[in-house]
């Protein structure tokens, strides 16, 4: 079997905060809402852009507070590789309001946001024979933003090629029941992203409670597009992450 030498390092950088106004960007206040975002966005990542878009995306750049870097390294039969996966504007939460606002007072929501004009990762890969870069948009800033973990970063061994698997939840208005996991899988020269949803179950058994995850999707027709293999050890991966039950204390 391959030995894999991993390191990883992560660095979160703040950027001066901006103000949350349209007419900053260059139109007026009414011209651009958060409709008009999710379009922008999705064109980006369909790559069908409209004239004035990357003129827009460039004002829109305005809003950028801070961004989270985690650089990692990995060795395989290619030598070593570069990783650096960066996330701009990413969610910031807090596992308890009070304390924040106690011990931060009026600076409280510099470190708090669940929502913003601008969110996107960048997944970048390198070694001495090849370099791939990866751009995603995230449509729905209106109260979602990326929620990336050091856990959420797996590299995996599939037919003697190292695989890049990563996968985040988003922070904010996501329904309790049910949250959107954004999946991307870099492995053989090839770049691929998708969606998939867990649901959360309240389920009962005589006098056992639990909660139950589960992935919603049928994975063998979302991913049929992968190569066989890879598609095995993908769908493998997503079960084992995001497809479990836990028992709840008894009251």
């Amino acid at each position: 079997m391959k030995k894999l030498v991993i390191t990883l390092s992560v660095l979160f950088t703040f950027i001066l905060p901006a103000t949350l106004q349209a007419q900053e960007f260059g139109f007026g206040e009414d011209d651009f809402d958060l409709n008009d975002a999710r379009d922008l966005y999705e064109r980006l990542n369909n790559k069908q852009l409209l004239p004035n878009d990357l003129a827009i995306l460039k004002s829109l750049q305005g809003d950028v507070k801070d961004s989270l870097v985690f650089y990692k390294t990995f060795t395989d039969k290619n030598g070593k590789n570069n990783l650096e996966i960066k996330i701009i504007n990413p969610c910031l939460e807090l596992k308890s309001l009070n304390e924040a606002l106690d011990e931060n007072g009026d600076d409280f929501w510099k470190y708090f946001r669940v929502d913003g004009w601008i969110n996107y990762i960048v997944v970048s890969l390198n070694n001495k024979n090849y370099s791939d870069t990866l751009i995603y948009y995230h449509p729905g800033v209106g109260m979602t933003l990326m929620n990336l973990l050091e856990s959420d970063i797996v590299i995996k061994s599939i037919s003697n090629k190292d695989a890049l698997f990563l996968s985040f939840y988003y922070c904010g208005t996501q329904s309790p029941d049910e949250r959107e996991i954004t999946c991307i899988v870099m492995h053989d020269h090839k770049k691929h992203l998708f969606h998939i949803t867990q649901s959360n179950d309240y389920v009962e058994k005589g006098d056992n409670y639990f909660t139950q995850f589960k992935v919603v999707d049928n994975l063998d027709e979302k991913l049929t597009y992968l190569p066989k293999k890879l598609r095995k050890e993908v769908i493998k991966h997503i079960k084992f992450r995001y497809e479990t039950t836990i028992s709840l204390p008894y009251d």
